[in-house]
């Protein structure tokens, strides 16, 4: 009896220390979430204030000329508190998982979308006019000028949709159509962002799977068109939303969202939306195949979406046209027989002139984050077929034909150039969802490894976001002195004497200025007949060869891409192109210190 007496005894010591265990446990385990709450505000709070330290630097500052690098020229406080703003924003994200804490991911969530906001903004915060402005982006801007000045859609946009939002925001906001376009990217990246939550968070998984996506979706990729209005670039980001509501197309108001954002979609860019007609034929065919009792997609909605899409493209001569030459080459290339020039064939151009070290460093600094979510990705899809994930096999299927879409157009076709089809792959879309569903099913120590590797991706998407000497292309910037000089020359030229081209054509800026009607409207005379000559002699005395009276012009943005960038190329120097004022038959014009004109008259000798 006392022995069990001493034994019971024992044992209510035991509980009782077990009990003081636990609440010291209990304690010290509240303080140290308490001090980790505590650091993660003050991160917070730093990061905003050097944001905000860094905005006062630039807004003191603003570009007041060319620059060759918007890295360079832009303080060096504003990127290190955008790295430091988009970790803290992941790392509250990823503590979110842990503390089961709502408000922390949201913080962590708005923080993201905050700074890629700003890094997307960061042109308009310096000052410039228009980034990309020497390639499609001029003319867009010009195709939603022309919405607001002739107030209907002329015959020769095939990309609607997104001049008439441009062109209804300039109107509702009494802004310009040039200062809307720079706020446009900012847009879709909250609308991009929002969509992977909202998409990630119908698969109604592992709660823990939609803040992995969320931060997968961290880095911006489309490196050089995410800061511009390409409607090829605002077609793939509204894919994501049109997802969302596909997987939730079972309530009726989803269902009509559907299909009015399919009746959307064919008037955004063709490429896009013949991608995303394969997408629901893939999926349609999956669905059919499983043993699912709800599907998503109907044979109706791809007739519908299908009917829509081509009685657009008929009626559009230029698409129809592009699109009989691309099947054509196609058929060659199965045929086994010459296609022509291919987007495979102008990248290796681009290569032969760069040099193959140099081309494959600069492709791998921009898609460094498209290669290593493309790996991980099939990971992921190995991993979801093998398991039979019925939700994830549609989105695994879609990015597995659609890369092979991607693949075939480039090696088979010219549809777009090797940067449009290079940085803009509509596939990587899925690439979140994907991650996200592989950092649920790994084990702790890869998934670490997995948000070094986006981390990573996260700064060299930042480092190739816009166009630099580090990707080997100077940074492709219209400034106030461009757009000055284009006009001096629109409306002082000659409608019959033609124009020389170097790296600017004067399309560009008409269209830019006064509309992409105009451009049309004057294009014999806009339109360049001959390329700037190389192999004119740039000494003391020279004669520029020209046979009939022409114009040109020479802007720093020529002179700098040349003497540095391209460099090695070999094909202009600075000095060559300075020395054109010492050429006989040469006559200076105009001249704002960075866009000179010049007329050029044929030479005759003994004048």
């Amino acid at each position: 009896m006392l022995k069990e007496f001493y034994a019971n005894k024992h044992d209510q010591k035991s509980i009782l220390e077990l009990s003081n265990l636990i609440e010291f446990l209990r304690s010290k385990l509240t303080t140290q979430i308490y001090r980790s709450n505590k650091f993660q505000l003050l991160f917070t709070s730093v990061s905003f204030v050097l944001m905000s330290y860094s905005l006062l630097l630039i807004a003191n500052k603003p570009a007041m000329g060319y620059e060759l690098s918007i890295y360079s020229s832009t303080p060096l406080i504003f990127w290190i508190a955008l790295i430091f703003g988009l970790m803290n924003g992941m790392f509250l994200l990823w503590a979110s998982i842990s503390t089961k804490s709502r408000k922390q991911f949201y913080m962590g969530f708005s923080q993201v979308i905050f700074f890629n906001s700003l890094l997307l903004l960061l042109p308009t915060l310096r000052n410039y006019m228009l980034i990309m402005g020497r390639g499609d982006n001029a003319d867009y801007v010009g195709y939603a000028r022309d919405v607001s000045i002739y107030g209907h859609i002329p015959g020769y946009n095939f990309y609607p949709y997104g001049s008439v939002l441009i062109s209804q925001i300039s109107q509702i906001l009494n802004i310009s159509v040039l200062e809307v376009s720079k706020y446009i990217p900012a847009l879709f990246v909250i609308i991009y962002m929002l969509s992977i939550y909202c998409w990630a968070k119908s698969f109604k998984q592992d709660p823990n799977f939609v803040t992995y996506s969320i931060i997968a979706s961290i880095p911006l990729f489309f490196a050089w068109f995410f800061a511009t209005i390409y409607y090829m670039l605002i077609a793939t980001l509204i894919l994501p939303l049109l997802f969302y509501t596909i997987n939730k197309n079972s309530d009726f108001g989803y269902r009509v969202l559907v299909v009015i954002i399919c009746l959307i979609l064919p008037f955004t860019h063709p490429i896009i939306a013949l991608l995303f007609l394969l997408y629901l034929i893939g999926m349609f065919i999956e669905e059919q195949l499983s043993d699912r009792k709800s599907h998503k997609i109907s044979l109706s909605l791809i007739m519908l979406f299908f009917i829509t899409s081509s009685f657009w493209y008929l009626d559009q001569y230029a698409l129809t046209k592009n699109a009989l030459t691309i099947i054509e080459q196609i058929e060659n290339t199965v045929l086994l027989r010459s296609s022509g020039t291919t987007t495979l064939t102008v990248a290796t151009e681009y290569a032969n002139k760069l040099g193959y070290f140099s081309a494959a460093k600069t492709l791998l600094i921009m898609a460094f984050d498209e290669l290593t979510y493309y790996v991980f990705s099939l990971i992921a899809i190995y991993f979801i077929l093998k398991n039979s994930k019925k939700d994830f096999k549609s989105i695994s299927l879609c990015f597995i034909f659609g890369s092979i879409f991607y693949a075939f157009i480039f090696i088979s076709t010219y549809a777009h150039t090797p940067y449009r089809l290079t940085n803009l792959d509509a596939n990587m879309i899925f690439t979140p969802l994907l991650l996200g569903y592989l950092m649920v099913f790994l084990r702790k120590q890869y998934r670490i490894v997995l948000s070094l590797i986006i981390i990573l991706s996260v700064v060299t998407t930042v480092a190739s976001l816009y166009q630099s000497p580090i990707t080997k292309y100077p940074n492709d910037q219209f400034t106030a002195y461009d757009i000055s000089g284009g006009k001096w020359l629109l409306d002082s030229k000659s409608e019959h004497i033609p124009t020389i081209t170097l790296l600017s054509p004067l399309s560009r800026y008409s269209s830019l200025i006064y509309g992409s009607n105009y451009t049309l409207s004057h294009r014999s005379s806009i339109m360049p007949r001959y390329s700037f000559p190389t192999d004119f002699n740039s000494g003391e005395n020279a004669i520029f060869p020209a046979n009939s009276t022409q114009y040109f012009w020479i802007t720093q943005y020529e002179k700098q891409a040349y003497s540095t960038v391209w460099k090695g190329i070999g094909q202009f120097s600075e000095n060559e192109l300075n020395s054109v004022d010492s050429c006989k038959n040469v006559y200076h014009i105009y001249d704002n210190q960075e866009f000179s004109i010049y007329f050029v008259k044929p030479y005759k000798v003994g004048e």
